[in-house]
């Protein structure tokens, strides 16, 4: 019996302790619990400014960045294989078309003409004997032919070692810059090597892209003005020669200017400058911040505070002025606009208005 009771006693405890333990953790739980869904009530608050759209005088000035470009660009290359041996250029220089850039070795081409020639010269000398015995019956019809196509042969053959003769003397097609000289003295170049990259900037032009609603506004020939960043207060006239008939992947309208270089204020290719496309009138607008679009230009969004929650909605916009986007549609003079906070709110937050 005693043996038994030193047995029973202490797996009773032991069962009291374990079900004292489980109920404390289960307490603990449920008070846990309680805890987490009391601060899941808990509703934030974040505090924002907003501001109204408003009525703007708007003068339709775009203004568009860009590069200068040369207005013709020439990669020039050789027609011929063989050694050069006279470069009269250097880059930097400024050549003239049909001016002579480097020679080609023409040795064995004037080998190869005189050999043409004394061929041609048999070749008509035969025809005109055998011409001579047709008349006295001791040539055929056919041997004559046979001799005009020699002769014909030997005249083609002639005609095209002197043009290779004369493309052995490298002339620049256009007039302009070197850019690049690809040659010297003694380089053996091959059909299609480049020579040179020559750059014409007697004239420059430049590339601008504008939307739909802007470039329907303008049209070939049309005078533009053109700031060049180097020399800001010296604007100069372009014109208008070329606008793109299809869109880019951004909706965008390519619109080619072009501008006659200065020997004042030179300019080179890669320089930037401003474009600007001056509307002829003036209108009232109603205008926003662009700190207040959320997801971008292209899909403009803004959050409007109503009943002191953040809704996010879609707008139309149109022309940029300065730090202001005009707004086409969408909102209303009365909404209250998110301006600032808007980075720390989703659509559905509760806001604040502060001052």
């Amino acid at each position: 019996m005693k043996k038994i009771r030193k047995i029973l006693i202490p797996s009773i405890i032991t069962i009291l302790l374990v079900a004292i333990v489980a109920w404390k953790l289960s307490s603990n739980k449920k008070v846990m619990e309680e805890k987490a869904a009391i601060a899941e009530t808990k509703t934030v608050v974040f505090p924002v400014t907003v501001v109204h759209s408003k009525a703007q005088l708007l003068n339709q000035l775009i203004e568009v960045n860009g590069v200068f470009n040369p207005n013709h660009s020439l990669n020039f290359l050789s027609e011929l294989s063989g050694r050069i041996v006279q470069v009269s250029i250097r880059e930097g220089q400024m050549v003239s078309k049909g001016q002579q850039l480097a020679k080609i070795d023409d040795e064995q081409l004037l080998i190869d003409i005189e050999l043409a020639t004394a061929t041609l010269d048999k070749a008509k000398s035969d025809l005109n004997k055998y011409e001579g015995m047709l008349a006295g019956n001791a040539a055929t019809k056919q041997q004559i032919e046979d001799f005009k196509i020699q002769v014909k042969s030997a005249e083609a053959r002639l005609a095209t070692l002197k043009r290779q003769l004369r493309a052995t003397k490298i002339v620049s097609p256009i007039s302009g810059v070197v850019n690049k000289l690809s040659l010297e003295v003694g380089s053996f170049v091959s059909p299609g090597a480049s020579i040179a990259e020559i750059l014409d900037i007697s004239s420059l032009k430049m590339k601008a892209s504008l939307l739909d609603r802007d470039v329907v506004r303008f049209k070939v020939g049309q005078s533009i003005r053109v700031k060049p960043d180097l020399y800001p207060t010296s604007p100069r006239n372009g014109k208008i020669t070329y606008i793109a008939s299809k869109a880019d992947a951004s909706r965008n309208y390519g619109v080619e200017i072009e501008l006659a270089n200065s020997a004042k204020e030179p300019l080179k290719a890669g320089m930037t400058g401003v474009v600007s496309f001056e509307m002829s009138e003036e209108r009232q607008a109603n205008m926003l911040p662009i700190q207040c679009i959320v997801g971008g230009l292209q899909d403009p969004q803004v959050y409007v505070v109503v009943n002191n929650v953040a809704v996010k909605r879609s707008i139309q916009t149109g022309y940029i002025q300065g730090d202001y986007v005009e707004v086409l549609g969408g909102l209303s003079v009365q909404d209250q606009v998110v301006r600032t906070g808007q980075l720390n709110i989703a659509d559905g937050s509760k806001v604040e208005i502060i001052k």
